[in-house]
């Protein structure tokens, strides 16, 4: 007789004990303070066993082949209070052929299990949702390594040592030199994460001379039939020729610069960095003069940032000395000889300098990324963006780069990587699931800007500004006087003096404080009708994008221009 059974049907039919007992206290009560007591037990096999573990969620578990993954399991009878629990493989379980079940000891105080399993197998595993894969149970006593105790027979050890298990965080993991943001991620994400990252850990670069290399796109420099040019190498500045001599020096014991006979000669510039270093660089505009143009194009801006609609995370990659990753073509190479106090020398990696150089980096990029813009990730020379709206998908959509990344040689540098952000710097703007803004690093740029003292000093100032111009309504109103002063259909004598005058000020200072404090744009969703509001005058015309979103109508872009002789 199940006498725990048999009190809970008494109750459950209403016919309760009434007797009192010696203390005038009902018996009922008592009685069902002691079935509340052993109810955490009441569920309990006598071998401890709790219940079965089931993949959750209604997605399938993919495990690729070769790999550990950690998922999320549901145990239907979950421990009433919080307690150590065993994870342990299901005995006879008709588990795919591969796939193994670690035991595991944890914590836990609700019906969700963190699982780990591993995929020995050539192949990729799928578990169904529901699919049952582990056995949970409440472990007797727990050994740790004080206090378990050792006993020897005939001089060998007999009792099975267990170290006591403890976790490792996994921002001091040196598997992951990337920058995360743990703060969205529960321990199951983060171990996930550990793993992904464990497992491409060869496309992070070790050091800052670790690069990629790749053949996949190899830059050609294609001159026809004009003539070597050679020029003579420029001065060293005494004071840093040590630290150049040193940088030609590893370049060339790197593989990346090498010994030349070339009939080309460009000359070396050394650039002396903030911090100090010395960054050896190439003038190659003779050389360019006579390069044939590649017109392979950068991708628009404006085009790439609507492209974010409805993202939650974001992860910024970027590699490691992208050029230097790059072949130079061997008929090309003796092209890009430089002449040194040291000697003559020529590339075997991608220089920068080179006309062409940012349209090969593009076009490589588009080899290894290209049928996933717009849709898994963005890129814009060596910097690439993935983007999505939760963890799953966003790990599928890294590993999928990382793949191709793999794939083709490229390395990235750990440092400037960013992984799982909601808010991120990319092209001179801050992105997020908000929207998009300027970046108030750049901005901030124009609060010390110096007023203008030439054409050519309007044109850098008009041409800064004009990035931003779709954040700022009526931009070619308010800078009117400026592009008049700059020269356009009101264009000047040049014979006039330059004069900056109290509308040009007032022009300065109005869009320095629309930039200074810019709207955050919207995403647009294409599958949503815009609201378009137009204007005109003499001075010019505007327009400014809306849409109603979540309720709210929220601007999408400004767009102005000046007035033009066939619109009036």
């Amino acid at each position: 007789m199940n006498i725990i059974s048999e009190f809970k049907s008494l109750f459950a039919t209403g016919e309760g004990i009434k007797t009192d007992n010696k203390y005038g206290q009902p018996a009922e009560a008592k009685i069902r303070r002691v079935l509340a007591s052993v109810q955490n037990t009441e569920s309990l096999a006598p071998d401890g066993k709790i219940g079965f573990i089931k993949v959750g969620g209604r997605q399938a578990i993919t495990i690729p082949p070769l790999s550990e993954k950690v998922f999320e399991g549901r145990c239907r009878v979950p421990p009433k209070v919080k307690c150590q629990v065993l994870i342990e493989p299901t005995a006879g379980a008709s588990l795919p052929k591969g796939l193994l079940v670690a035991n595991v000891l944890t914590k836990t105080e609700d019906s969700k299990i963190p699982v780990r399993v591993m995929n020995s197998s050539e192949r990729t595993i799928r578990l169904k949702p529901r699919c049952r894969v582990a056995v949970l149970s409440r472990p007797q006593q727990v050994l740790t390594e004080d206090t378990l105790e050792f006993e020897e027979e005939e001089g060998e050890l007999h009792v099975r040592r267990v170290a006591q298990i403890q976790a490792v965080e996994t921002s001091d993991n040196p598997l992951l030199p990337v920058q995360v943001n743990y703060e969205k991620l529960t321990p199951i994400q983060r171990e996930e994460l550990s793993q992904l990252l464990a497992k491409y850990s060869d496309i992070f670069s070790k050091n800052d001379s670790d690069y990629g290399y790749t053949q996949a796109v190899t830059h050609d420099v294609h001159t026809g039939d004009a003539p070597p040019i050679k020029q003579r190498h420029r001065r060293v500045p005494p004071h840093v020729f040590q630290e150049f001599k040193k940088h030609v020096q590893d370049l060339v014991s790197q593989g990346i610069l090498k010994a030349s006979t070339s009939p080309w000669a460009s000359p070396a510039v050394i650039v002396v960095k903030k911090d100090g270093s010395v960054r050896f660089c190439c003038d190659y505009r003779k050389l360019n003069q006579v390069t044939c143009k590649d017109a392979y194009p950068l991708p628009r801006v404006e085009e790439s940032l609507d492209a974010l609609g409805n993202a939650q995370l974001f992860s910024t990659l970027d590699l490691t000395a992208g050029y230097f990753q790059v072949a130079v073509s061997e008929c090309d190479r003796k092209k890009t000889a430089v002449t040194t106090p040291s000697g003559l020398f020529e590339w075997t990696r991608m220089p920068f300098g080179l006309c062409n150089a940012p349209a090969t980096f593009q076009r490589l990029m588009g080899v290894v990324l290209g049928d996933l813009t717009f849709d898994v990730l963005l890129i814009y020379l060596d910097d690439i963006i993935v983007f999505s709206r939760d963890f799953e998908s966003h790990c599928e959509r890294l590993e999928l780069v990382f793949e191709r990344l793999r794939r083709h040689g490229l390395k990235l540098k750990p440092s400037k990587c960013f992984l799982f952000k909601t808010e991120v710097k990319f092209l001179g703007h801050v992105i997020s699931s908000e929207g998009i803004r300027v970046d108030s690093e750049k901005a901030s740029a124009l609060d010390s800007w110096p007023v203008p003292k030439s054409v050519r000093e309007v044109r850098q100032l008009i041409g800064f500004m004009s990035y931003y111009r779709r954040f700022v309504p009526k931009f070619a109103q308010i800078a009117r006087p400026l592009h008049v002063l700059m020269g356009s259909k009101d264009r000047k004598k040049a014979s006039e003096p330059f004069v900056w005058s109290s509308e040009c000020q007032s022009a300065f200072d109005q869009l320095k404080f629309c930039l200074m404090s810019p709207p955050v744009l919207a995403y647009p969703d294409f599958g949503d009708p815009f609201i378009l509001t137009t204007d005109g005058s003499h001075l010019g015309l505007g327009a400014v994008l809306n849409q109603k979103q979540g309720g709210v109508k929220r601007v999408i872009a400004c767009k102005q221009g000046p007035e033009r002789i066939r619109e009036k």
